[in-house]
């Protein structure tokens, strides 16, 4: 008997995560609710273990419509628990040390079964057992630009899995660079370094202070700013670099009286 589970899931205000080198925008976190799968909240919200079945099990958990925004490649973070089936394999015929990965990418649709043949693509080898600890796997996806957003899907056959949170984000080039000295447009960074390139031209921070030449930044995949040596902001004359901008030089003159 198949299951087509739907998943709850919470979606996070939208803060920009800044850091020295870029911006990553988190798109959502899953946070799992009891459906149909058993729920153990001191661990992880969702747990199923088909370790008993009589015959192969074939259970789908899949996600509700996630926008994908501007996106150009998303990043997938998985926890979990996986166990590894017991050594009696008469006693247990059924039991697998693997879970299975599928994505839809597509536009909102009341047809996304993830049963029906061809309306979901495995996206990677199942994800390994864990043994008792909880394991963190890392994926991208290529973002279909003919799509509004994704639908992800896991699938039980015989399994003993914690579930403990799902997580997609993407990348983006945030506003500085060059040690907090040129400013760049913010911008969604390219899904591989094999993508067309994405150049964008910057400005100097400081009001006090001026560039010589262009200010041209390259946004690479990881979220960084690739700028040219070349590329600097001085500070006017009468302006002096201190603590991170340009501060007006104060000249102590001396008055002698004749």
């Amino acid at each position: 008997m198949m299951f087509l589970i739907l998943l709850e899931y919470d979606v996070k205000s939208l803060q920009d995560i800044f850091i020295p080198c870029c911006i990553r925008r988190f798109l959502t976190s899953f946070l799992f609710f009891n459906i149909q799968w058993n729920q153990r909240k001191a661990e992880a919200p969702y747990e199923i273990c088909s370790l008993g079945a009589r015959r192969e099990p074939s259970v789908w958990l899949r996600s509700n419509h996630i926008l994908t925004r501007d996106a150009n490649m998303i990043e997938v973070s998985i926890t979990y628990r996986l166990n590894h089936c017991p050594s009696n394999k008469q006693e247990f015929p059924h039991c697998k040390n693997r879970l299975y990965l599928y994505v839809r990418q597509s536009n909102e649709s009341p047809n996304a079964d993830p049963r029906e043949k061809g309306n979901f693509q495995m996206i990677r080898s199942p994800l390994p057992a864990t043994g008792q600890n909880f394991k963190t796997i890392q994926l991208s996806i290529t973002r279909s630009k003919a799509a509004e957003g994704i639908y992800l899907a896991f699938h039980d056959r015989g399994a003993c899995v914690l579930l403990k949170s799902v997580q997609l984000s993407y990348n983006k080039c945030g506003v500085l660079a060059k040690g907090g000295m040129i400013i760049f447009p913010e911008t969604v960074a390219p899904a591989s370094s094999s993508q067309k390139i994405i150049q964008r031209e910057g400005r100097c921070k400081d009001k006090n202070s001026i560039n010589k030449t262009n200010l041209i930044g390259q946004c690479l995949s990881s979220g960084k700013w690739q700028v040219s040596a070349s590329a600097k902001c001085f500070c006017r004359p009468g302006y002096a670099f201190k603590a991170g901008k340009c501060e007006g030089i104060v000249f102590n003159t001396l008055f002698h009286v004749l």
